[in-house]
């Protein structure tokens, strides 16, 4: 029963797909519209079948297809199970190698960071890798854009899966890779703190002063406040890691090691 039904979705999806090969390009633009507003009121089942025709025939048009189409694929994910749940999964990281394709830049700024970080935490959330593959991922969007990889939970994970590795005893994965790792990570939290922390001194001034904040300022006060939350949290967090790894044993020999060739260095120092 559980391969007749899959094989009936598989049948519908085709069935969308052929569909939206005969859809005039500008027909898009509405029906981007209808599956943007079933997707704010979170119906996603009723989001799904627009946002295929929309993503399969017009993938430039908007990046509303990947953002909302990331919540409407996670929602299938929670709603199925067996092999369309397995489907979903793999779309979903589909749709974020089409995000980096089609829409690398928000506001003339790259999001390639943000969006890498997020495919990472998704093949993490649904294990959908081993450790190694999951960490290079999250490696990946570091090294690519350290800039929009912020997201306090993602930031986390990626010191976490490698601190399971070391845990492990994976080849290659030293006390020195981890303290390293720690003390980019440790500073990354640092300066995103700082940044929210200025973001929100502005709104909190402009209430000071008797001015209306705008719905827009009121849904980003919320979120400063909850990110901040989340990183004091995440760096307390590797920071109880470090503490308990980072013993004398196992610092000295490591800083001993490297103080010949670091010890101009005045950040390491």
């Amino acid at each position: 029963m559980k391969f007749i039904k899959f094989f009936q979705f598989l049948v519908v999806i085709v069935f969308n797909i052929n569909y939206v090969i005969s859809q005039a390009p500008e027909d898009c633009v509405q029906t981007l519209s209808i599956f943007a507003e079933f997707a704010k009121v979170k119906n996603y089942d009723s989001a799904f079948e627009p946002w295929m025709m929309v993503r399969e025939n017009c993938s430039k048009i908007n990046p509303a297809i990947y953002s909302y189409g990331e919540r409407i694929l996670k929602d299938k994910i929670k709603k199925t199970s067996g092999d369309e749940k397995e489907f979903f999964k793999k779309d979903l990281l589909k749709l974020y190698d089409e995000w980096v394709e089609n829409f690398p830049k928000q506001r003339n700024k790259t999001v390639i960071g943000k969006i890498i970080s997020s495919k990472a935490q998704a093949m993490l959330d649904y294990k959908m890798s081993d450790l190694k593959t999951i960490y290079e991922v999250f490696d990946k969007a570091f090294k690519k854009d350290s800039e929009s990889f912020s997201n306090p939970k993602h930031l986390n994970s990626y010191f976490q899966t490698l601190y399971n590795r070391y845990k492990n005893n994976e080849n290659g994965v030293s006390m020195e890779l981890l303290i390293n790792k720690y003390e980019e990570l440790s500073e990354k939290f640092d300066n995103e703190s700082v940044k929210l922390s200025k973001k929100l001194d502005l709104i909190l001034e402009k209430e000071e002063q008797g001015s209306v904040i705008t719905a827009r300022e009121t849904r980003n006060k919320k979120v400063y406040g909850q990110n901040s939350i989340a990183i004091s949290q995440y760096l307390n967090n590797i920071n109880v890691i470090i503490q308990k790894e980072a013993t004398c044993e196992n610092l000295v020999p490591l800083y001993r090691k490297n103080f010949e060739d670091k010890k101009n260095d005045v950040i390491w120092l």
